[in-house]
């Protein structure tokens, strides 16, 4: 997936009667306000991308929706899309979550800080690589997702390597 607007995309869950019916990954757009907000920036889920993830039998209930998310309880990085039918009968609910596709952070370890770049390599893991090539670990995606959103706005996240 490619995305040229930021560094995060979304995952998404359309969710009815709390089971899960349909999962996909979409692009992340920049947007006015709202949303998730990566260094000072809010993004939210691509429509198009949303329509391209649903079956046809939603696009309607998705343009009245007509891109309100919501934020999900106290999590910053899920929104929330309440789909409804024409007599307002709720037809379910699309979550979006915010991952990071690759960011700056640091090494540190024995032979000092080293600057680097984590990048996502599948679902599971995150690829930690020093920019002059002399390191590289290999880093669960949570640990590395939940360094990105601490450190997202104060500086680069560290890792350590011994």
């Amino acid at each position: 997936m490619q995305n040229l607007n930021g560094n995060i995309a979304f995952e998404c869950e359309f969710m009815q009667n709390g089971l899960v019916v349909r999962r996909f990954n979409v692009e992340a757009k920049r947007d006015l306000i709202g949303g998730v907000y990566v260094g000072g920036l809010s993004y939210k889920p691509c429509a198009v991308g949303i329509f391209e993830g649903m079956s046809r039998r939603y696009s309607k209930a998705i343009w009245r929706a007509n891109g309100q998310w919501w934020a999900a309880s106290n999590l910053l990085d899920v929104l929330r899309l309440d789909l409804y039918g024409v007599k307002l009968k709720p037809l379910g609910s699309i979550f979006a979550k915010a991952v990071p596709l690759a960011f700056d952070c640091r090494l540190l370890g024995f032979d000092g800080e080293k600057s680097a770049r984590a990048m996502r390599r599948d679902g599971r893991r995150f690829e930690v690589r020093a920019h002059d090539q002399s390191v590289s670990i290999s880093v669960h995606a949570a640990m590395a997702e939940s360094r990105f959103w601490m450190h997202g706005a104060y500086g680069a996240p560290e890792f350590y390597y011994s």
